[in-house]
């Protein structure tokens, strides 16, 4: 008995599988443990209004990857996904922004450092790779019994 050749198929809705799980963290604001709170008292999801995290995230398959990624023009995934500092220039122009609830205006900043607290969410949950092990062996099951199927009608 031979195996399935091409494995794209099921391989592409393991990548699927593997956005839904990372959007389900996101909107979560982290699993299995949440993420520390934002400085500025909002949520600590990362869903935002434009949802550019989501939106621009890019599955497919080969014959034997299933693949998510990032996708362009969202250059922030990467410090929210693992941490770090941001090193802002500074800038010389009008700032207005809210803190809790407040307008503040300022007219300039200096040049500083922004820490990012690392808020994972390209990762495996526990019992993903379970899941995306069942997938490939009904896949490799259903295959068995169409060409056992096909054999017999042969005969």
């Amino acid at each position: 008995m031979r195996l399935p050749e091409n494995m794209r198929e099921v391989l592409t809705a393991i990548s699927h599988e593997m956005a839904n799980s990372v959007t389900q963290t996101l909107i979560e604001g982290g699993r299995p443990v949440m993420w520390p709170p934002r400085r500025d008292g909002q949520a600590s999801h990362l869903m935002g209004k434009t949802m550019a995290l989501t939106t621009s995230m890019r599955t497919t398959a080969t014959d034997t990857e299933a693949i998510l990624g990032m996708g362009k023009g969202v250059p922030y995934a990467a410090i929210h996904n693992f941490g770090g500092t941001i090193k802002h220039p500074g800038s010389s122009k009008l700032q207005t922004f809210r803190i809790d609830g407040k307008w503040i205006t300022t007219h300039g900043t200096k040049a500083h450092l922004i820490p990012m607290p690392k808020r994972q969410y390209m990762m495996f949950q526990p019992g993903d790779e379970d899941k995306y092990r069942i997938m490939v062996r009904n896949y490799i099951a259903a295959f068995i019994a169409a060409n056992k199927t096909t054999r017999r009608t042969e005969l």
